[in-house]
């Protein structure tokens, strides 16, 4: 699962099976942030806030996250 940030510099990847929330820069396909994984179980969701520094992503362990990333 993918999502881009409001203006379109950000990417974040959240992997299915492996859990793990992943931030990349559009221009260069750098990786800036990641691996990180809090879910327990498989995720079902990601999706930037309205500002593009919070992440939050969502999994069948029930638990919904709220990620700050700092702006670049």
């Amino acid at each position: 699962m993918v999502a881009w940030s409001p203006d379109g510099r950000l990417l974040a990847s959240l992997g299915r099976d492996d859990r793990y929330l992943r931030l990349w820069s559009v221009a260069d396909g750098a990786e800036l942030a990641g691996p990180q994984r809090k879910h327990n179980g498989q995720t079902r969701g990601v999706v930037f806030g309205p500002s593009g520094t919070r992440i939050v992503t969502c999994g069948l362990d029930k638990k919904i996250i709220m990620w700050s990333i700092d702006p670049i």
